[in-house]
């Protein structure tokens, strides 16, 4: 009998799962762009590797039912934050720097990111590769199982969003310092998650205000300029040699 990823049990089958949450790809659509998606490969072990099609997103069959209702109701409360909620401007003079969504469960929103990064982890697929929890694996199964935060440790991050228009495009995750902080980085679409998971290391307190669990009721989103950013100039890198997508 096939097993689940998540809880480990000997299951009938396992259902098709969507590594990147199903949602998103249906937010593009609502938006005009039925194109299909495009996986840009940045980091240094995937650079010979070409931009992939994806049309209807990455998935595989990596859990039983149960479990994926539980990743599935964290992807929805997700989107909703993200996609539905009014981003509220936070200006420097009169330009918006960031954003702040009001009334967000900020623990829901690191459930997704435990949800998401175990998924990459069970994940075949070379574009998520460089996703290994380690001890963390398990840790982050309990938190969801148990629906127990508690077990997420110093897991926190940031949270930036891009006004321009990404078109279909998101980039595989990839480990990055952040104040010397051990983070995964994962870019999808309008949004980047900087996605902390180190225990003993904290950000400095200039800075604490920023983080995804700063503040219980609200989230914060730093602006980022799209074409300002270094993975984003891979991209244009990448299509301008005339790699064919």
């Amino acid at each position: 009998m096939p097993v689940c990823k998540l809880c480990r049990q000997d299951v009938p089958k396992l259902v098709k799962s969507h590594i990147i949450p199903k949602s998103m790809y249906g937010f593009r659509h609502l938006n005009g762009d039925k194109g299909p998606t495009k996986l840009v490969p940045i980091s240094n072990d995937l650079r010979g590797m070409r931009p992939k099609r994806i049309p209807s997103g990455l998935y595989e069959r990596i859990l039983c039912h149960k479990c994926e209702e539980i990743t599935s109701k964290f992807d929805s409360y997700a989107y909703d934050v993200l996609y539905r909620r009014t981003k509220i401007p936070i200006k420097n003079k009169i330009y918006p720097v960031g954003y702040i969504i009001r009334g967000v469960n900020v623990y829901n929103m690191l459930l997704f990111f435990a949800s998401l990064l175990l998924r990459m982890s069970f994940s075949h697929s070379a574009a998520f590769g460089n996703v290994n929890l380690g001890i963390y694996e398990d840790r982050y199964r309990r938190s969801l199982l148990d629906g127990n935060i508690d077990y997420l440790g110093g897991m926190d991050g940031f949270i930036s969003f891009y006004d321009n228009n990404l078109s279909a495009t998101f980039m595989n995750p990839y480990k990055s310092r952040i104040f010397n902080i051990m983070h995964y980085s994962i870019s999808i679409f309008n949004y980047a998650f900087d996605i902390k998971v180190s225990d003993n290391q904290e950000y400095p307190k200039y800075l604490k205000v920023l983080n995804i669990g700063s503040m219980e009721d609200n989230l914060i989103l730093i602006k980022r300029d799209l074409y300002n950013n270094k993975n984003f100039q891979i991209i244009a890198q990448k299509i301008k040699g005339g790699i064919s997508v």
